[in-house]
Formats: structure tokens, C-alpha cells, sequence
């Protein structure tokens, strides 16, 4: 909602939200929306024993641990082609295909998550991984939307 909310009190006239700028909106925030999806994934992954102790039944417990670790790494595979997808209709300037350049150092990590589940070891290499993008994707845009102008 804080992307609709930003936009509705950047506009200037009487604020109108047509199914194009819904889409829109939805369409470039989608990667950091996807990427939050990632860390709460991979940390119900480390903590599923516990939560399945307290009887919290989240989406690690019905697709299973290592479902749910496929679906993160295909889930950030996704947030890669969707940030040139942005970039290919116009919705995100080039910058933010610089993004797609650390994509060789997030592997490493990611591939240790994918072997271990550990909160206390592997889990803080997700969340360095998924904080690049929460932080790169709008630095980058911003910059190259800057730059444009």
C-alpha cells in the first residue's frame, strides 16, 4: 500500500487511480514486494521445527522445507528477469539493469541457504542478498530517473 499511498500524495490535482497506474505501480514494486516474500520465506524455513512446536502452520509447513527453498531461488530468478523486463517496457529507467551485475555474488550465498537452513548461519546471508536489491532496486531507479531529468 505505501507505493499507492506516495503516488496518491505526489499528485497535485485531485488524485485519480485509472487500472493503468494500478497496474503500474504494482508492476514496478512487484521485485521489492517479491524480495520481503523472500526473507519472511527464508526465515520460516529456519525456524519451521519451532513453529511447527507452537502450532504456526505458515507456507513452509505445506509446501514442505525444500520446496520452500526452490521457491525462493526461483522466486529471486524471477525478481532478476522482471528487473529487465521494467527496463525493456519503458517502466524502469537503465540503471537499475546495474543491478543484474551482482547477480554472480548472490549465488554463492544463496547456494549455501540452499544446502543448510540455518537462522543463525545461513539465514543472515539471505537477508544481505535480498537486502541488496530492497536497497539497490530504489537507489537505482531514483538515480536514473534523475538522471533523466
Amino acid at each position: 500500500m505505501i507505493p499507492f499511498i506516495a503516488a496518491y500524495l505526489i499528485q497535485n490535482q485531485t488524485p485519480q487511480f485509472r487500472g493503468h497506474d494500478v497496474l503500474t505501480i504494482f508492476m514496478i514494486t512487484l521485485p521489492l514486494v517479491l524480495t520481503m516474500f523472500c526473507n519472511l520465506l527464508a526465515n520460516n524455513t529456519c525456524d519451521l521445527e519451532e513453529d511447527i512446536n507452537n502450532h504456526r502452520f505458515t507456507l513452509v509447513y505445506y509446501l514442505g522445507k525444500e520446496s520452500a527453498v526452490h521457491l525462493l531461488v526461483l522466486i529471486f530468478a524471477f525478481i532478476a528477469i522482471w528487473l529487465a523486463v521494467l527496463v525493456w517496457l519503458g517502466l524502469a529507467p537503465l540503471t537499475v539493469l546495474l543491478l543484474l551485475i551482482f547477480l554472480p555474488f548472490t549465488v554463492k550465498p544463496l547456494t549455501k541457504y540452499t544446502r543448510e537452513q540455518d537462522k543463525k548461519t545461513t539465514f543472515p546471508l539471505v537477508l544481505k542478498v535480498m537486502s541488496g536489491v530492497m536497497v539497490g532496486y530504489p537507489f537505482l531507479y531514483g538515480l536514473g530517473t534523475f538522471l533523466v531529468f
